[in-house]
């Protein structure tokens, strides 16, 4: 199920024409955030200038875990805030650093 739709974006430039942003559901929750991005290409040579970008939510918390699950707990794991050591606020998205 769709929940909702919004006009923004993660990426953002002149030749946007739309934006498309969609939540999916399933029974357990928030499961795919989907961009679907209308750009102009006109004069580039290219194709329809179309594409989406998906996103699958996780915890900070819960994707560690799967990453311990996955590299083991003897993994040297470091968590990169918007790709800084600190970040002032809440941070945009996660790094995760893996060295095994």
């Amino acid at each position: 199920a769709v929940v909702s739709t919004l006009t923004t974006g993660y990426y953002q430039g002149d030749r946007i024409q739309s934006i498309k942003t969609s939540l999916m559901l399933d029974k357990y929750g928030s499961n795919r955030l989907v961009f679907d991005y209308t750009l102009d290409v006109t004069g580039l040579g290219v194709g329809s200038g179309k594409f989406s970008l998906s996103y699958y939510p996780h915890t900070l918390t819960g994707f560690s875990a799967l990453l311990e699950g996955v590299f083991g707990a003897n993994a040297n794991h470091t968590v990169l805030p918007d790709f800084a050591p600190k970040v002032d606020g809440e941070p945009s998205y996660y790094v995760h650093v893996i060295v095994k």
